[in-house]
């Protein structure tokens, strides 16, 4: 599967972001930034049954 397009929308410290991917990205960053939270995101619409999920109102689209 290849992911082209992440858009998150208020999920954590995401109020709003769209994030084009290629087939090899890297994600970099101050720390506390929200790179791992761009990465729980992901995983949270691959497969939300294995995620401790606490935010209401999310939506992530991929």
């Amino acid at each position: 599967m290849l992911i082209n397009c992440v858009r998150i929308e208020n999920y954590r410290n995401f109020q709003k972001i769209e994030v084009p991917l290629s087939k090899v990205s890297i994600i970099i960053g101050e720390n506390d930034c929200g790179k791992s939270n761009f990465i729980n995101a992901i995983k949270l619409a691959l497969n939300n049954n294995e995620l401790e999920y606490f935010q209401k109102d999310c939506l992530i689209q991929m």
